[in-house]
């Protein structure tokens, strides 16, 4: 849609887990089994964020917020269950001094999870799910999603049942996404994420939009995007032409640039608003100071060389 709203305008235009009792670290082997000899201490430092390390196969590791940072040295004890995520996440990866191995890194994941924490259950389901330092087993893999939906930690499962082919696994998922979406925000976007995929998966429009308009609202822009195309299309039940094109003006003055092109096609057309081509430029700016480096250097040509 945004190639095609371009083209016109242009043409127109011109142009954390509960605390356990103290035990031993545990030095995990790359047996699979989680025990093995003692190492050095944990390392820990201020809150950091690492990006995920390229492994030699080519695989990237997924980017994650860190309470601490763990090095090559560092344990894995039942009392730190969020540093054997970490020390699993970079075994399973390889990479800044860390040597892969995964039959390690699902050791490490089910210390993490034996201890209550999420994270560890769910990488241990992915590891299992794929056969990866595990036997495959999709069964054992779904069992630790539970456990982890048991523990407060839903949206994994969610995701996974959404994609099944059973209608009743669909439905569970459908409804954990509702919950998780009326349900404060846990800081991590985690909200937004299920109110879009609450909306996303509806049967009809009716039933879809108010769930993307909860998704917008908590900043999820991709539901924001989709929203726009709702009121852009007049699609957005229960909305004039009019109120469609004031609802994408009020997306475009939260910065999202998209919004700004399809008022500003809106206000150029007539839909929701009398036809001005000033308008629709002026939305178009909008879009610029939004970020929307090409709407700028469109906007610049048409000054510089005149409609």
């Amino acid at each position: 849609m945004r190639a095609t709203i371009l083209v016109g305008l242009l043409a127109a235009c011109g142009g954390a887990a509960p605390a356990a009792s103290p035990a031993a670290p545990v030095s995990v082997t790359g047996s699979g089994s989680g025990s093995g000899s003692g190492s050095d201490p944990v390392s820990v430092s201020d809150p950091v964020s690492v990006p995920g390390a390229e492994s030699g196969s080519g695989e990237a590791a997924p980017t994650r917020e860190l309470r601490r940072k763990v090095s090559p040295s560092s344990v894995c004890t039942p009392q730190d269950p969020e540093d054997c995520v970490l020390l699993g996440t970079h075994v399973e990866y390889g990479g800044d001094g860390f040597t892969k191995d995964v039959a390690k890194a699902a050791a490490y994941y089910k210390i993490a999870c034996d201890a209550d924490d999420t994270g560890g259950c769910t990488s241990l389901a992915a590891m299992y799910q794929r056969g990866k330092g595990v036997p495959q087993d999709e069964a054992e893999g779904m069992r630790l999603l539970r456990q982890a939906c048991d523990l407060g930690d839903c949206m994994t499962l969610a995701f996974e049942l959404v994609e099944s082919d059973a209608r009743k696994d669909r439905d569970e998922a459908l409804a954990i996404f509702a919950r998780v979406c009326e349900e404060p925000d846990d800081g991590w976007g985690t909200k937004g994420r299920a109110c879009h995929m609450r909306g996303d998966r509806a049967r009809t429009h009716a039933e879809g939009a108010p769930w993307m308009r909860k998704a917008c609202d908590a900043g999820h822009e991709p539901a924001c995007e989709q929203l726009g195309s709702l009121y852009f299309n007049d699609t957005y039940p229960g909305l004039t032409p009019a109120e469609a094109t004031r609802a994408l003006e009020q997306l475009c003055e939260g910065k999202l640039a998209d919004a700004c092109m399809l008022a500003a096609q809106r206000h150029f057309e007539g839909k929701g608003a009398p036809a001005s081509r000033a308008e629709s430029r002026r939305w178009q700016q909008k879009a610029c100071d939004a970020g929307d480096a090409q709407t700028c250097e469109r906007l610049e040509r048409q000054r510089r060389y005149g409609d």
